[in-house]
This record gives structure tokens, C-alpha cells and sequence, in this order.
């Protein structure tokens, strides 16, 4: 760690940190889903089907207080057309709410303890419609035997449906003590989690303040012992300029001596170039003079050349003649 830039090192201080915000973020969002996973069990599933099962119970129970109306009609020689047609309803609402409990989602062990239910009122509703029939007749010779069946088939009938809601009801009870205890435990053990992960976080962050300061004291103390190093050295450097400088000074002096030397030599050459200028201002006169007297015997010399061109050209047709004369004594 001591061989790291200082840019370095504060980096991967900040991501240590921010990859335990990510844990402590991950971690909470695991425990809130499954708390609201838990919850949802019970607002979406238990309490509705709690209040289709209410719905059923509510049927039953309205069933059984029919009966005794039925009755009392019957033993006053009267047909309770009502109770028969509140009946029908009240069936009607039981086989409804049946319907839609079969389409829910159950738990583990809750079609068994409907079924038995179900059984239950299949069962009561063959009596109930037998003491409907007995009651629509209007005559009170009946009563007897209405009120005997009611005792004796009726009522351990709906004892049992009672019995078998009691039972699917505390099932449902159950469950939602439960999800609901499994839900607080979900929540215990984040805040737990995330205690300790803050606690965690707490110790790390003042471990890596820690760390930082002593990284930064450690970095500046050599920045420090770099910046007086560097300042040893300019001073050296400026020392070595101040003598180059007084040796150029020197140098300097002695190069001025030398310029006027130089410049005393320049004069006396400028003199000698003027006066060569003026020996060949008079060599340029003489050399005119001889160009002209060159060119005068030029011309004499092309006279004469012409002269021995004339002289040779007689000479060739005198040889000419001479050759003819030859040729004409020869023949």
C-alpha cells in the first residue's frame, strides 16, 4: 500500500465504502421483500379466503335459524313461504362463495379441512330442504314430526358444519399467525443484519479516515522532503549561474577587447582596400590602352590573313593553267 499514488489509495478507499452501502442496500431490499412476500400470504390470500369462508358460514348459520321459523309457521297451521324462498337464496350464496373459494390459491392441508366442510353442508342441506318440505304442507298434525326431525337429523347435522368451520377457520388462523410471526421475524433479523452491517460500516469508515490521515501525513511528508531536495538543488543551480554568469562577464570584457582590436584591424584593411581600389582604378586605364592597341592588331592580322587568301587563290589558278598547258602538250 505504501508503493500507491495518493489518488489510488483514496480511490479504492471510496469503493471499499461504497460496496458496503451496496451490501447494506442489498441486504435490506432481500429482507423487505421477503417480509412484504410474507404479508402478501396474508392480505392476498388469507383474508380473502377468510371472507369467502365467512361468506359460506354466514349461509349455513342463516340455514339453520330458517328451520325453527319453518316451524313455527307449521304450528300455526301457516306455510312460511319466505323462509322457504330466503332458503333457496341463501343456498344460492353458499354454492357462489363455494365457487370462488375452489379458484383460490391454497395452503398446504386447507383443501383437506374444506372438504370436510363441504361434506358437512352437502349433508345438512338434504334435512334442511326435508323440513322445508314438511313445513311448506301448512298442517300442524305435522309439527310433531317436523320438530322431531329437526332435533334428532337436523341439528347433529349443522353441528358438524359448525364443527368443520370452526376447524377450517382456525386453520386460516393459523396461517396468519404464521406468515405473520415469520414477517416479524423476517423483520428482526434485518434490523439485526442491518445493525451490525451499520456498526460494521461505522468501524470501517473510521479505520479508513484512520488510514487516510496516516497515508496522507506519510505522502506530504515526502512531498515535503521531495520540495526541500528540489529547492537544495535550485540553490545549487543558482549558484553554479551566478559563477557562469561573472565567467561570461569576463569572457565578456575580453571579447570587447578583442572586438576593438578586430575593429582597429578592419580600418587598416579598409585602408588597403581603398588603396588597391586606386591601383586598379589605374590598372582599368592601361587595360583599356592595351585592349585598343589589341584590337587594332587583331585588324591588321584579318588584313592580313586576307591578303594570303587572295594570294593563295591566284596562286591556285595559276596552277590550274599550268596543268591544262601539261596536258594539251601531252596530246
Amino acid at each position: 500500500m505504501r508503493n500507491l499514488s495518493l489518488k489510488t489509495k483514496l480511490i479504492a478507499s471510496f469503493l471499499c465504502v461504497a460496496s458496503l452501502l451496496a451490501v447494506v442496500a442489498g441486504v435490506n431490499f432481500y429482507y423487505t421483500k421477503s417480509v412484504d412476500r410474507e404479508y402478501s400470504d396474508v392480505t392476498d390470500r388469507i383474508l380473502p379466503n377468510v371472507g369467502v369462508i365467512t361468506t359460506m358460514r354466514l349461509a349455513g348459520l342463516r340455514i339453520s335459524r330458517l328451520m325453527p321459523q319453518v316451524g313455527m309457521a307449521l304450528g300455526d297451521g301457516r306455510v312460511n313461504e319466505k323462509a322457504e324462498a330466503d332458503f333457496k337464496s341463501l343456498k344460492e350464496d353458499y354454492l357462489e362463495a363455494k365457487t370462488t373459494y375452489l379458484k383460490t390459491e391454497w395452503f398446504a392441508g386447507e383443501e383437506a379441512a374444506f372438504k370436510e366442510v363441504d361434506e358437512a353442508i352437502t349433508n345438512v342441506l338434504p334435512h334442511a330442504e326435508k323440513l322445508i318440505s314438511i313445513g311448506r304442507t301448512g298442517d300442524r298434525a305435522n309439527a310433531p314430526a317436523f320438530l322431531k326431525y329437526y332435533e334428532s337429523d337436523f341439528l347433529p347435522a349443522y353441528a358438524k358444519v359448525q364443527a368443520a368451520f370452526d376447524k377450517l377457520i382456525t386453520f386460516q388462523d393459523k396461517i396468519a399467525d404464521e406468515n405473520s410471526q415469520q414477517a416479524k421475524d423476517v423483520g428482526h433479523t434485518a434490523v439485526l443484519v442491518s445493525s451490525v452491517l451499520a456498526v460494521i460500516g461505522v468501524l470501517l469508515a473510521i479505520g479508513l479516515g484512520l488510514f487516510i490521515s496516516a497515508s496522507l501525513g506519510n505522502d506530504l511528508a515526502r512531498i515535503v522532503a521531495r520540495v526541500e531536495a528540489a529547492s537544495t538543488e535550485v540553490a545549487a543551480a543558482a549558484a553554479q549561474i551566478s559563477t557562469s554568469s561573472n565567467e561570461l562577464s569576463e569572457s565578456s570584457t575580453e571579447q570587447a577587447a578583442a572586438i576593438q582590436e578586430t575593429a582597429a584591424s578592419v580600418d587598416e584593411v579598409s585602408a588597403m582596400i581603398k588603396k588597391n581600389s586606386e591601383n586598379a582604378g589605374r590598372s582599368q586605364g592601361a587595360s583599356a590602352e592595351s585592349k585598343a592597341q589589341a584590337e587594332a592588331g587583331e585588324r591588321q592580322v584579318i588584313n592580313v590573313t586576307e591578303s594570303i587568301s587572295a594570294i593563295a587563290g591566284a596562286n591556285e589558278r595559276i596552277m590550274r593553267q599550268v596543268e591544262e598547258g601539261n596536258r594539251e602538250i601531252s596530246e
